[in-house]
């Protein structure tokens, strides 16, 4: 499993193959449950906020530069 680092205008940090599957089949599964319900796939702001969600509930369990109680603001950029 092959582990690279990249830089972008908002920082640094490290990804991978192993990361990088496991969102695709997760987000698959996500994709799909909206097809189930909705007919179709979701858009880029529900899954954002979904994650959002997810991460702002307990921060510190996901991520090792955010504190207990900061908010999590996730942000559309359609020039990536």
């Amino acid at each position: 499993m092959a582990w690279d680092d990249f830089e972008t205008d908002d920082g640094q940090g490290w990804t991978g193959d192993k990361p990088i599957d496991e969102f695709s089949s997760c987000l698959s599964r996500i994709a799909q449950a909206y097809q189930d319900r909705f007919g179709r796939k979701p858009r880029l702001i529900e899954m954002l906020h979904a994650l959002g969600q997810v991460i702002d509930a307990d921060p510190s369990r996901y991520l090792c530069d955010v504190d207990e109680g900061e908010a999590v603001r996730l942000r559309t950029d359609r020039s990536l």
